[in-house]
């Protein structure tokens, strides 16, 4: 059997991954939503997801520190957004966390890259998706949990 603590060590952290991942896409999109309404719907979905991502941390933190055990379908739900966090957080790098370009070429090809990214209808729709799975898994964690 697991140690409960490195069980409750382990959703935390997936929590804290989340809640790092989520700010970063409301971040980054919310510069974009006026724009187009796919855009201002991952932007929401971004928010929600953060939104449930803080509830979830208070109830985990309180079993990390009581060092309890987290219910078997609460580890399952977290488990199964990690994937799907790292996944968001690898485009969080790639796009939303650039380092100042050298000079006005780099410049000008990261604004390009950087602005016409979220308009990509394909791109868009994968977020969504990968968001809307979150958030059902997250879901499922936070009924577990009151009842």
């Amino acid at each position: 059997m697991s140690d409960p603590f490195s069980i409750a060590s382990s959703a935390v952290g997936i929590i804290s991954l989340g809640l790092q991942v989520t700010q970063g896409l409301v971040t980054y999109y919310s510069q974009f939503k006026s724009f187009d309404s796919d855009i201002a719907e991952i932007s929401r979905k971004a928010e929600g997801l953060h939104g449930i991502l803080q509830v979830l941390e208070v109830p985990l933190r309180k079993f990390e520190i009581d060092n309890a055990p987290i219910p078997a379908q609460v580890r399952t739900a977290i488990s199964a957004s990690e994937e799907g966090l790292r996944n968001l957080n690898g485009w969080i790098e790639k796009y939303g966390n650039t380092k100042p370009p050298a000079n006005i070429e780099d410049r000008l090809r990261l604004l390009r890259k950087r602005t016409l990214f979220p308009f990509r209808r394909d791109t868009l729709l994968g977020l969504k998706s990968t968001l809307e799975s979150l958030q059902s898994n997250l879901d499922t964690a936070i009924q577990v949990l009151h009842l």
